[in-house]
């Protein structure tokens, strides 16, 4: 296995979004794709400067982004410069799936989000503040039979793309899209046919191949089993590397997709099984044993900044939501 980490691969560069201004924690990708220039995910605005100066030591310009298209605009990690950008250019194209584009005209609905997977307001401020993205930026990819995005008033945007097709982002370049939801039920992948390269977002959940972890995401409003069929669907289009959210880019593909595959089905049976005895109340005790070692890991290989924010923040906040999602969501007959 190679990793990539921190590095290009042919024309797609990792860029560290220096998230909560950890070193290798988030990533996002720039594409030139010859006489364009393509970012798929921004990271968040907390960290607009540190992106910023990352695209400009690869001898880009933020002024000089043509297209933006994002994994999952429901989360700010991945959106939260978008509106930044687009001030810098105003004919950048932001491309997003029907079901997140709400959070990018209206960051109130993003925060709301935000604020349900978080402990404290504290917490979820540390992110930082989006900016409204104006409409007529917007490229909206759905279903053939879905339906207009309705905005507050009964003004409707139009669904402009459609999954699977090809969009033309350069003289001689094109992406494609592929809904996958599970992490959030907006999620998308985003397919590189010249490089065979699949940007997979957080569907993995987060992968440090440098420590030796990878663990789940169970945010607000995720969906074990439909991330369980995206994953399968990002290991039929076979690519040759995937690019992650959490973090960097692999040529391990059926390593990490299988790995992925694993943890989020053994996570869904704990739940299942703790809500048919009757545990269920045990269950964040449970999600954060399983976890412990993962957290030892961090701190022995990233340092105790990370460890105390995976152990003392992130997961305990996941462990919740894990239980929330069981007795609403997944087996609610078991409540």
């Amino acid at each position: 296995m190679k990793v990539y980490q921190g590095m290009k691969y042919n024309n797609i560069h990792t860029i560290d979004t220096k998230m909560f201004y950890f070193d290798n924690y988030q990533s996002s990708y720039l594409i030139d794709a010859g006489g364009s220039i393509v970012l798929v995910d921004c990271g968040q605005a907390a960290q607009w400067q540190e992106v910023t100066e990352a695209i400009e030591r690869l001898d880009y310009s933020v002024d000089k982004i043509d297209w933006i298209f994002l994994t999952h605009a429901e989360h700010v990690d991945h959106s939260g410069n978008v509106g930044y950008i687009v001030k810098r250019n105003p004919d950048c194209k932001v491309v997003a799936s029907s079901h997140g584009t709400l959070s990018l005209i209206n960051p109130d609905v993003e925060f709301a989000n935000r604020r349900r997977a978080f402990t404290s307001l504290d917490q979820a401020a540390k992110m930082g503040w989006q900016v409204k993205v104006p409409e007529k930026n917007m490229e909206i990819i759905g279903y053939g039979d879905d339906r207009d995005v309705e905005l507050a008033g009964g003004e409707q945007l139009k669904i402009t793309h459609h999954f699977g097709e090809d969009i033309q982002v350069g003289p001689d370049y094109i992406l494609r899209c592929y809904f996958a939801p599970g992490h959030q039920p907006g999620h998308m992948i985003v397919e590189d046919p010249q490089n065979k390269a699949l940007f997979v977002g957080d569907i993995p959940g987060n992968v440090f191949s440098d420590c030796g972890c990878h663990y789940t995401l169970n945010p607000s409003g995720s969906d074990i089993p439909a991330n369980l069929k995206s994953l399968q669907l990002c290991l039929d289009l076979d690519p040759e590397v995937i690019c992650m959210g959490h973090f960097g880019i692999s040529d391990d593909v059926k390593g990490i997709l299988g790995d992925a595959i694993t943890i989020y089905s053994n996570l869904y049976n704990m739940g299942r099984e703790y809500m048919e005895s009757g545990r269920a109340e045990e269950i964040p005790t449970r999600f954060m044993e399983i976890m412990a070692p993962t957290i030892d890991k961090l701190a022995r290989y990233r340092g105790g900044e990370v460890a105390a924010y995976a152990g003392g923040q992130h997961l305990p906040a996941q462990s919740k939501l894990f239980l929330e999602l069981c007795k609403e969501y997944y087996f609610p007959e078991l409540a």
